[in-house]
């Protein structure tokens, strides 16, 4: 899912053009999203299929794993050992929007502007049609609401990962600012959420969300 997408649930990911390949893990895919090109603006470079080494300069991202030591901001590379990155790497911190933050408004609005396909529904469109396993306690909400009186939840965690996705590949600056990055793309989001995926769901929550 891109800026352009309709607003589909998060039902399958067949023929979408950011799915991960079948032969990368979500993961895999995501560390060879780490090179990125015009960082900050949302577009990253396929250049990151070749070795580090290629590059003159490059750019990672990157956060601090439970050591508090700098490593690859990736669901495996915050559970591995510090990173040494040469002297061509300009760093970037792994960052997203807190659910609160997504949740903040006014008058039943939300006072942050949401990435499109949400950026004028989110206040109508129900979290069931987004989230299609969410629990019958959230379903019914809107994602806004969602967002707004239950930050917390599960699903909340979940949608914050899509909003963050979406909103680096509009143009992550307007969102989070030119020195972050988000380093999973949307179509790996729901990717991850349609398996359960525990691990990222935590990866999310505990370093994903922090502005």
């Amino acid at each position: 899912m891109d800026k352009h997408v309709s607003n589909q649930p998060l039902q399958s990911v067949q023929g979408d053009p950011l799915s991960p390949p079948r032969q990368l893990s979500a993961d895999a895919l995501a560390r060879r999203r780490m090179l990125i090109k015009g960082a900050g603006t949302g577009a990253t470079s396929l250049a990151a299929l070749s070795p580090m080494g290629a590059f003159a300069s490059s750019t990672v991202v990157v956060c601090s794993n439970a050591q508090g030591k700098s490593v690859l901001c990736t669901i495996s590379g915050t559970q591995s050992a510090a990173h040494s990155f040469g002297p061509n790497i300009t760093k970037l911190s792994g960052a997203g929007c807190k659910p609160s933050t997504w949740g903040a408004g006014k008058n039943g609005k939300p006072t942050r502007t949401w990435p499109s396909p949400y950026t004028s529904n989110c206040g109508t469109t129900k979290v069931g049609s987004v989230l299609i396993y969410a629990s019958p306690a959230t379903r019914n909400l809107s994602l806004f609401q969602l967002m707004n009186t239950n930050p917390s939840a599960p699903e909340a965690h979940w949608l914050c990962a899509l909003l963050n996705a979406l909103a680096y590949e509009a143009g992550g600056s307007v969102w989070i600012g030119p020195t972050f990055a988000f380093p999973y793309s949307s179509s790996q989001v729901k990717t991850y959420y349609l398996n359960n995926n525990t691990q990222a769901l935590n990866f999310f929550s505990n370093y994903l969300e922090n502005v």
